[in-house]
């Protein structure tokens, strides 16, 4: 009896091998070719293929399960033989070799039995072949492929073709030290400390950065799904497993620009467009912080030497504050990449069980950024030729993936991956093409924060004057206050604010906070006072948001059912109800301590330094808005602070974002937002949300109706019912949401 050795398998492995057990009919295939300019030698090639074959028994295995695991059995060549396919008669002998060779990804192995790489060459021309190297992912990653294996060929054959001897391998491309290795890790207490690591790393992790489907008309969604290039053609051979492919290109000359950027930022390229990439995702998803995942090489020890599967994706917490510039972000995701490299041996799959990540048709970790940078030039004797690959595997994820094709010359390729049930075509270059846009604007935006990007090109720019419309006046330079006494002046009786049953005019709006914002200067509010608001979504609060305004003061919101400023941010008084909201937009009650008289209460025992002004009280209160004395203040100047908004730095730390009147003013007389504030628009948002602009100033300010949301738990189908009991005409909905109704 003839006893066949066998090998453990790593986690690498094990998880793609039960990928591939439960979805069968999706190939996880890879096709890596290189565009050799010259004639390759039939005969010398063939050689060449046999011999590093043989050498390469890790790429000469199959994978069965015997009961106690998932095994490595290594196999013969036996009668294998690579294929010659010669399209050059064909009319379009590129056209012809796509075919064949999305064919040729298309067909199943036998895990347990196939020679798991399909090797050989198609020849388009008399001085122009493809080198193909098609194979399961689960006997090699891209690097083992497209690096090692590849660099072996040439070189095998190039000495071949000269008649030289072929150079020894420096270490032997066996079974045994490769699994070795990785079986090893996993019996070690590296792996467990790697594993707590994780479960930590992850204990209240973010959301993945899952970017939203794009809705498209039929004629942009044809426009966009037409290839780009002669390499995006090659990615429509991703088809024939289930993906969707596009590949963007970044000329070399721009590429170059971007490699300057990033030394003069201090990081690496890969780095750098990863940061980039993040800060994409930020805008994209609509989230401050998130998940992403990254591809490591995980090349040490043997698999830094030896072809077969080692790449790993690990996940990044990535925070990118929307104040902060992009020096900044990619100086903290380079710290936190650092974090976790020395981890990055424990698998994806050991990182979800670590973590307790619930598995889901989708990547758990958000979508993936791999920079390649193991392509290089190859030489076949004297012809050189170019890297690309047309399949990269299968994914359940988004996968960006930054790549050249070796040469000297070669532009920067920008490839995106995904099932064909997330995404289309169209989708895939929309997406590439904003990422590209985002990258661009990082790189110009200086020390800018990221918040502020202009990523408008193409179409969309055109449809934007590139100098100031002459019919636009400009900007009047008044307060908030002074633009909502005119809009007073001018629709006294008309519905500034529906709550409920209750329907508020910009007159009594007016009245209101004036006499609130004449008591708020009795107690010393003025001009930068920063008055901490902690109300409920309300006809008071918005009552309260002017009067402070009026007074002259700084609003700094809380969420009222924690009403603490967070550390770093300053406030000099504490505006609250101490109650909850009522039907008719009010808010009632009062604030737990002992009223000190004034319309002051004492202290909160969580914070013992900020008095506390009770609404009730001030709405108590006689003073006349128009009176002289004490309670008549300075008024805001446009320059002075309006608010003290809750940002975040690259950190995760709670930051103070000032804004001032005149920001305000610029963005609610914008043209596309004065337009929708015109109408009826919808307050849903948080206080401490930075909607509030557009939600409660853009329409009293622009002569609209404000329709206040009840406060409780958001329903996703609320703002349907209100839109059809008031006629709202404008709401903010998350990109999230807004890929749901398209």
């Amino acid at each position: 009896m003839i006893s066949v050795p066998s090998f453990g398998a790593s986690s690498a492995h094990t998880g793609m091998w039960r990928a591939q057990e439960m979805a069968p009919d999706t190939p996880n295939h890879a096709l890596t070719m290189w565009d050799v300019d010259g004639g390759l030698d039939a005969t010398v090639m063939e050689s060449a293929f046999l011999h590093v074959m043989g050498e390469a028994e890790v790429l000469r295995v199959n994978f069965v399960d015997d009961g106690a695991g998932l095994r490595l059995v290594p196999r013969e060549l036996g009668d294998w033989r690579p294929f010659l396919l010669d399209l050059s008669a064909e009319a379009d002998p590129e056209a012809a070799a796509r075919e064949a060779l999305a064919e040729l990804v298309r067909q199943p192995f036998d895990l347990a039995h196939d020679l798991l790489l399909r090797l050989g060459v198609v020849r388009l021309a008399g001085d122009r072949s493809l080198l193909v190297i098609a194979y399961h992912h689960l006997v090699s990653d891209g690097f083992g492929a497209g690096g090692l294996l590849s660099r072996r060929l040439a070189e095998v054959y190039t000495a071949l073709l000269r008649g030289e001897p072929v150079p020894e391998l420096p270490h032997p491309w066996d079974v045994a030290s490769f699994a070795g290795e990785a079986v090893d890790y996993l019996a070690s207490p590296r792996f467990v400390e790697d594993t707590e690591f994780w479960r930590d790393y992850l204990k209240d992790a973010p959301p993945p950065a899952r970017v939203p489907r794009v809705a498209l008309s039929e004629a942009r969604r044809a426009a966009l799904s037409q290839p780009l290039s002669g390499v995006d053609r090659w990615a429509e051979v991703a088809g024939s497993i289930g993906m969707v492919s596009r590949t963007l290109t970044v000329p070399r000359a721009e590429a170059d620009a971007w490699t300057e950027t990033a030394r003069s930022l201090g990081v690496w390229m890969s780095q750098m467009l990863t940061a980039a990439a993040a800060v994409y995702f930020r805008h994209r998803c609509d989230r401050p912080e998130f998940l992403l995942s990254l591809a490591v090489g995980n090349r040490v020890g043997v698999a830094s030497r030896t072809p077969g599967l080692a790449v790993n994706v690990v996940p990044v917490r990535a925070r990118v504050p929307l104040g902060a510039g992009f020096a900044e972000i990619a100086d903290s995701l380079v710290d936190e990449t650092y974090e976790i490299f020395d981890h990055s041996a424990c698998h994806y799959s050991d990182i979800q069980r670590a973590s307790g990540t619930a598995l889901s048709e989708r990547g758990s970790f958000g979508a993936v950024v791999n920079v390649v940078e193991f392509a290089e030039q190859l030489h076949f004797g004297d012809s050189p030729a170019r890297y690309f690959g047309a399949t990269t595997g299968t994914f359940e994820e988004l996968s960006i993936g930054v790549y050249t094709d070796g040469s000297p010359d070669s532009d920067l390729f920008i490839r995106l991956d995904a099932p064909a049930g997330l995404y289309d075509r169209a989708e895939l270059r929309f997406i590439g093409e904003e990422l590209i846009s985002h990258i661009r604007a990082v790189l110009a935006a200086g020390d800018r924060p990221v918040g502020t990007l202009d990523v408008l090109s193409g179409a969309e720019r055109d449809l934007i004057p590139l100098a100031p419309d002459p019919a636009e006046p400009p900007l009047p330079g008044l307060t908030v206050p002074e633009h909502f006494a005119r809009q007073a002046e001018r629709t006294p009786d008309a519905v500034a604010l529906t709550a409920g049953d209750t329907a508020v005019s910009y007159r009594e709006l007016d009245e209101r906070s004036a006499r609130l914002a004449a008591a708020l200067r009795l107690r010393d509010v003025g001009p930068e006072t920063v008055v901490a608001v902690a109300l409920p979504r309300s006809v008071d609060l918005a009552v309260a948001l002017l009067a402070v305004a009026r007074a002259g003061g700084a609003v700094l919101p809380l969420d009222p059912a924690s009403p603490v400023p967070p550390d770093g941010f300053p406030a000099h008084v504490l505006l609250t109800g101490g109650g909850t909201g009522t039907d008719d937009g009010s808010v009632s009650g009062s604030a737990s301590g002992t009223d000190s008289g004034g319309g002051v209460a004492g202290p909160r025992p969580d914070n013992p330094a900020l008095p506390v002004l009770l609404l009730d009280d001030l709405r108590a209160d006689p003073a006349d808005d128009g009176a002289t004395g004490p309670g008549t203040g300075v008024p805001p100047h446009p320059d002075s602070l309006l608010a003290v908004l809750h940002g975040t730095g690259p950190d995760g730390a709670a930051r103070p974002v000032a804004v001032t009147h005149r920001n305000v003013e610029r963005f609610v007389l914008d043209r596309r937002c004065r337009e929708a504030g015109r109408g009826t628009v919808l307050w849903h948002a948080p206080l401490t949300s930075d909607a509030l602009a557009l939600e409660l100033w853009t329409p009293l300010l622009g002569g609209g109706r404000v329709v206040v949301a009840p406060e409780g738990e958001p329903d996703p189908d609320a703002p349907a019912g209100l839109e059809a009991a008031h006629g709202i005409t404008a709401l903010r909905l998350p990109a999230a949401r807004l890929a749901e109704i398209a």
